[in-house]
């Protein structure tokens, strides 16, 4: 059926329904969605730091417009995260009080975070910590929803650099404080960063893992909703690969991963990307059989994880699965090229 004709979204709806149910063999019950942990309420913040500002105009040809801002860091908000296996911590700073409830509840904070320095021009630096408390990438957002980030190195000399001092880190609540900036240079055999954008203090609850990260801790590989999430997963994963158009691939999608999809979609428009390339480049990265390296999963949230090949060499990726209605949806994805 081609994707142009008026009625191909129609007749993709109409047929959705049989497509990605998830009964019978597919999940032997109807799951219920586990409980939500209590939000956090907003820390504080001290401390100061610049920034660089980017305004785009009307036409994407033309180069934006870049300024530097100042920053004044009031309120604060610390979050866990699980990468590669390894359970990492988040420090925020920001000049407006963040949603937490809000940010307690998405999958994908860092995301969650960006769209709010868009739409409420909020400014915010944030510092990810490794579990020795060594950080490890930074971002920076300006309130223009534009996200700088550059992962840190302690052997760097030359590029971005970060340092973290933690005086309370007791799985509830964390305080202390972090430096930012560029370069290093020793006095006195004391190393320290050469050029300093940011010097914050903070104190902040510490927010409870996300649902991804709470089926990858405590999830069950036997869990009686595993084997219809990898089912529906691998039929998601053969239409993806061959999809012309985002309407295609919507119906395998989450409410919120849908209006995600029209969001970002919205955003590569305005950078000049036209639709039909940015789906080859979706359907590239889904191309041949994935193989399910593991899988959890919590009442009806479920943790996937798959290898595959694309032009680019192999690819690993984690995805969030919910059952919706007995109907295993696509949360969000995670997918990054395996060295």
């Amino acid at each position: 059926m081609s994707p142009t004709r008026p009625y191909a979204a129609l007749a993709l709806a109409l047929l959705a329904t049989p497509l990605l149910c998830s009964c019978g063999e597919d999940v032997a019950t109807i799951e219920k969605m586990p409980p939500s942990p209590p939000a956090t309420a907003a820390g504080t913040a001290s401390g100061s730091g610049t920034m660089t500002q980017v305004i785009w105009g009307t036409d994407p040809n033309t180069p934006p417009e870049r300024k530097k801002v100042e920053f004044a860091a009031k309120y604060s908000y610390a979050y866990p995260a699980i990468v590669d296996g390894q359970r990492t911590l988040w420090l925020v700073v920001a000049d407006q009080p963040p949603d937490t409830a809000a940010l307690n509840d998405v999958d994908d904070r860092s995301g969650a975070l960006r769209d709010w320095c868009d739409k409420q021009h909020a400014k915010f630096s944030a510092l990810q910590l490794d579990s020795h408390n060594v950080p490890m990438h930074s971002s920076v957002c300006a309130g223009d929803g534009r996200v700088d980030g550059s992962r840190l190195s302690a052997d760097s000399t030359a590029s971005d650099r970060g340092i973290a001092t933690l005086s309370v880190n007791d799985g509830k609540r964390v305080e202390g404080a972090f430096v930012t900036g560029v370069g290093s240079r020793r006095v006195n055999d004391k190393d320290s960063i050469a050029e300093i954008s940011g010097d914050y203090h903070f104190a902040a609850e510490l927010a409870a893992p996300t649902l991804r990260d709470r089926v990858l801790a405590g999830g069950d590989e036997k869990a009686s909703g595993v084997p219809g999430a990898k089912a529906a997963f691998l039929k998601y994963w053969k239409a993806a690969g061959a999809a012309k158009t985002v309407d295609e691939i919507k119906p395998w999608f989450t409410p919120e991963r849908q209006a995600k999809t029209t969001q970002q979609m919205g955003e590569m428009a305005k950078m000049g990307m036209k639709p039909e390339r940015i789906m080859a480049m979706f359907a590239g990265g889904h191309a041949g059989t994935p193989s399910l390296s593991s899988a959890k999963a919590i009442g009806a949230a479920a943790v996937l994880t798959s290898e595959s090949s694309d032009a680019d060499g192999k690819m690993s990726c984690q995805v969030l699965m919910l059952q919706l209605q007995g109907a295993w949806k696509v949360g969000d994805e995670h997918c990054a090229q395996k060295k």
